[in-house]
């Protein structure tokens, strides 16, 4: 559903509101994240790191735009952080922090943020 010309700060009230105008129709919305990312939508990103390891078992980096976390986090998933550089392309304010967050509930447990140079 378009949203119009809303401010992207106004696109998540915006996406709320008409999820809870389409269940009081009755209908079962499912609101997706800014940026498709979410730990759910991560999934598909760690599919992609475990096909990179049995296509290229000893690749040494994957670069990847990291963005709203979910690419980061599902490679992080699948190849770990030392093999994953993702390069902060100004989308969140802690990027780093958000893609750990995802990459904690996709492997169970905690993954760290940081920056290395």
């Amino acid at each position: 559903m378009w949203a119009g010309d809303a401010a992207p700060a106004e696109l998540a009230g915006q996406a709320e509101k008409t999820c809870a105008e389409l269940s009081g129709e009755g209908a079962v919305p499912y609101l997706v994240p800014f940026g498709g990312s979410n730990a759910l939508g991560a999934r598909g990103y760690r599919e992609a790191g475990e096909e990179i390891l049995a296509q290229q078992p000893d690749v040494r980096h994957v670069v990847a735009a990291l963005g709203s976390g979910g690419t980061m986090a599902g490679l992080v998933a699948a190849l770990g952080t030392e093999r994953v550089l993702g390069i902060d392309v100004g989308a969140l304010s802690d990027p780093g922090s958000v893609a750990a967050a995802f990459t904690s509930e996709l492997t169970g447990s905690t993954v760290a943020a940081g920056l290395r140079v």
